[in-house]
């Protein structure tokens, strides 16, 4: 299938993102009193990189693009490739890390993790194995390319905003859709990831979909990570693991969830949700 120019956009333009550089240091508890402050500097970067991206997607959505459809088989051949090797020493290390993590849990960036592929970003846990690695999407960043211009057929099961998702710098020329479906539903084009919550098979009859599924969001691209790479993030500091609600997926408002997903945690996470986007600035 043709890869569009909408996909090329994305693509090249997660090419020219810097290779995610993570602190080695875990994360200290940030508190944010009075005011809250951010580094000017560190501010413009993220709004200059957000409006370029936004005006490319614009621009390139004349061209009605298409996705490849993505099932979780075909998306878990394609996972990242670790950045460098793990010892036998680090891979025991962290053992104990990549066991907490679950299908349907968030990874919530940690205020250290600044680089703006996975700045602030939410992601839900849609794969994991500790032999094979994991595979999650975004869930924040959405994109303001309706999902009719893309997935014309699903388009009206979509949950609002009817948009793509940048799901993640992973394959970005594939659809993944994520669902939420009814109580006692039997699996009809979708497959469990953690009741409610399933993957959507794009290729099924939208007819039969929407007897069972009662929510969809569509996804360009996801993250992955080789075995043992993403417990070595964890132990780096990188995320917070916490538990997902089904309505984390769908919310309405996308670009307040990192924020509130913090702030329903206990301490010492909710603090978090107030801290600056730079935490030397608190």
């Amino acid at each position: 299938m043709p890869v569009e120019l909408l996909l090329k956009v994305l693509h090249a333009l997660r090419q020219r993102r810097d290779a995610l550089m993570l602190r080695h240091h875990l994360v200290g508890l940030l508190l944010h009193r009075g005011v809250e402050q951010q580094n000017p500097d560190h501010t413009d970067r993220q709004d200059e990189h957000h409006a370029r991206r936004k005006r490319q997607l614009l621009s390139a959505r004349r061209c009605r693009p298409r996705l490849h459809k993505c099932t979780m088989r075909d998306c878990a051949e394609n996972r990242s490739m670790p950045r460098r090797e793990i010892s036998e020493f680090e891979s025991a290390k962290i053992e104990s890390v990549g066991s907490v993590v679950q299908k349907g849990q968030l990874l919530v960036a940690t205020p250290a993790l600044q680089e703006p592929t996975f700045a602030r970003t939410v992601i839900v846990v849609l794969e994991h194995d500790d032999e094979n690695g994991s595979l999650g999407v975004v869930l924040n960043r959405p994109t303001p390319v309706p999902v009719a211009d893309v997935v014309t057929p699903i388009a009206d099961l979509v949950t609002g905003p009817p948009t793509l998702f940048d799901g993640g710098p992973v394959a970005p020329t594939t659809a993944i859709a994520v669902g939420r479906v009814a109580p006692g539903a039997e699996p009809d084009g979708w497959a469990w990831v953690a009741p409610p919550l399933v993957t959507v098979d794009l290729d099924h009859d939208p007819a039969l979909l929407a007897v069972s599924v009662r929510d969809l969001r569509v996804f360009a691209g996801y993250a992955g990570w080789a075995a043992g790479q993403l417990a070595g993030e964890i132990e780096e500091g990188a995320w917070y693991v916490v538990e997902g609600l089904p309505d984390d997926v769908f919310v309405p408002d996308a670009t307040r969830l990192w924020s509130d997903v913090l702030r329903r945690q206990g301490w010492p996470l909710s603090a978090v949700a107030v801290c600056p986007l730079d935490p030397t600035m608190n």
